[in-house]
């Protein structure tokens, strides 16, 4: 008995075995050929966009921009557009402010409408803050320091109770001081100096700097206490080094000679300087004293006998009333004893 050929048990003849097998090799090419068509399709359509914010980030500009707070996953144009989008005014240096990420998440997608394939991880709530820089007082004072001497001419003068004024909180970045207004010379005492403050070449505030400017200059100062109406002695003064806050040039005597024989005006404590207006001329004739009146015409002189009508001080004009007529005249004294008959 002849055996079955084993080609009877094969599910199709060859001719149609080939068949399927040609539409099954065009099957599967058309599908690998269609692939690359797929793709570049949804990359023109969609532009496969992904943007990461954390719940907490910080921003230096004036506006937040997505940029700063995100990461941004897109082809280069979009992803440039993107990092310029304005999402809302930035907080005030040292400040916080709260971002909804549902709104953060209708801005982008409002911007790119037709991207279907975006991908947005996003905090419901993104708490943004601002960096802050403020200017050391070390630093504000030496500014001061220098300006002062430059409007002195490099005047030795010193400062104390230097004092800031104004919010000393700015941006971050590259930080200038410029003083304020054209400031000309400067005295001594009190001085108050305007500076503007500028972050990265933008003007952000101002302060004001001040102090008590003075410089060492010899002073003739009481060795102890003068009572008002006491003549000064050389052993009532002495010329100390002392820093002068107060008033201009000229107000303090600066030699023993200026102030010995002098009378005190007013008391002056032991240690303290002693100024022109503390002191004065004193009397050498009383009211009441007797005194030569002498009266002169070219190389005539007559002398008589005159009562002092006032104190007056040697130099001084004083009113005599002579002794023999009643009558009051005007001379000046000349010392103790004599007065000249002014005409």
């Amino acid at each position: 008995m002849a055996m079955p050929d084993s080609s009877d048990n094969r599910p199709y003849p060859d001719g149609k075995q080939s068949s399927v097998r040609n539409a099954l090799f065009f099957a599967v090419l058309a599908v690998l050929s269609a692939l690359p068509f797929v793709v570049s399709g949804a990359e023109a359509d969609g532009q496969k966009i992904t943007v990461t914010v954390q719940g907490h980030v910080s921003v230096k500009s004036d506006d937040i921009k997505l940029g700063e707070i995100a990461e941004i996953d897109a082809p280069e144009n979009i992803a440039g557009e993107l990092s310029g989008l304005i999402i809302a005014p930035s907080p005030k240096p040292g400040r916080q402010k709260n971002i909804r990420g549902g709104r953060l998440k209708d801005l982008i997608e409002n911007r790119f409408p037709e991207s279907k394939d975006i991908i947005l991880d996003i905090p419901a709530l993104i708490v943004v803050s601002r960096g802050s820089q403020s200017l050391p007082e070390e630093v504000l004072k030496e500014y001061y320091l220098n300006r002062i001497h430059e409007m002195s001419g490099n005047d030795p003068f010193e400062i104390s109770d230097f004092r800031v004024r104004g919010k000393n909180i700015f941006p971050d970045g590259e930080i200038e001081i410029k003083a304020s207004g054209d400031s000309r010379g400067i005295r001594m005492g009190n001085y108050s100096l305007p500076v503007d403050v500028y972050v990265d070449g933008s003007k952000q505030g101002r302060l004001t700097l001040s102090g008590n400017a003075g410089k060492k200059i010899k002073i003739l100062c009481a060795t102890r206490d003068i009572h008002k109406g006491a003549v000064v002695t050389s052993d009532d003064v002495r010329v100390e080094t002392k820093e002068a806050r107060n008033g201009t040039k000229g107000v303090f005597l600066t030699d023993s000679a200026m102030a010995i024989g002098k009378i005190v005006l007013s008391s002056v404590r032991a240690g303290a300087a002693i100024s022109e207006t503390n002191l004065g001329t004193p009397s050498v004739l009383k009211k009441g004293d007797k005194v030569r009146l002498v009266a002169r015409a070219g190389l005539l002189s007559v002398e008589t006998s005159g009562e002092v009508l006032s104190d007056a001080a040697l130099g001084e004009q004083v009113k005599i009333k002579n002794i023999d007529t009643g009558k009051s005249v005007t001379a000046r004294v000349v010392d103790s004893t004599t007065v000249e008959a002014v005409f």
